[in-house]
């Protein structure tokens, strides 16, 4: 096997890693009577390491990828936040530097 026939073996054994969850993510948040958000956690954790176990041959990574797949969009906005709370402050900053500015000028006439 050449070492591109390698990587995307590798890729499928990845996307279908996320599809495992993916899936098991969906069913488990329409499970009806809801499921608690931490026992869904576990259960996608747990899921996710063994099959990153027996996909990938690292469970490391399952793990790592069914937090993504559980908590993916609360993460999202919340990086969409802070980007947003460091763009006012930019423009706190960029306002309170031109009104020093001004105060100069005028000081300065």
């Amino acid at each position: 096997m050449t070492e591109l026939q390698l990587s995307i073996v590798d890729f499928m054994r990845l996307a279908s890693l996320i599809a495992v969850l993916v899936i098991t993510n969906i069913f488990l948040s329409r499970w009806e009577p809801k499921i608690k958000e931490q026992y869904r956690a576990l259960t996608i954790i747990i899921i996710g390491l063994g099959a990153g176990f027996l996909l990938t041959n690292c469970s490391v990574l399952g793990a790592i990828l069914a937090g993504v797949v559980m908590y993916g969009v609360d993460v999202s906005e919340e990086i969409n936040k802070l980007k947003d709370t460091v763009k006012a402050l930019d423009r706190n900053i960029d306002k309170k530097i031109d009104t020093k500015i001004k105060e100069i000028e005028e000081d300065e006439r």
